[in-house]
């Protein structure tokens, strides 16, 4: 099944469910992922940072990321989010 036609909708409903969790900081990588940004800011969330790559996302973790913080990393297979989690793992656990 291609989720490509529905790829906006589907961003937007992540959104909404980042504010409905109260969910303190949003960091967003990619293109599509903007929808999400702009739904949860429309909805009222303000610490939203958009990213373009990886990289800028692992800065923008550093610089919020304390001890003791829980962590949701959520993307497509594609984008190799797993060598995010091996570096908070080195460097907070």
């Amino acid at each position: 099944m291609n989720f490509g036609e529905f790829a906006k909708e589907l961003h937007q409903k992540v959104g909404e469910e980042v504010v409905k969790n109260n969910i303190d900081v949003l960091i967003t990588i990619g293109e599509d992922s903007k929808y999400i940004a702009e739904t949860a800011k429309a909805l009222g969330m303000k610490d939203i940072h958009c990213c373009n790559n990886y990289e800028e996302a692992l800065e923008v973790l550093h610089n919020v990321l304390k001890q003791g913080d829980s962590v949701l990393i959520k993307g497509s297979r594609g984008m190799k989010l797993e060598r995010m989690v091996e570096t908070l793992r080195r460097e907070f656990v």
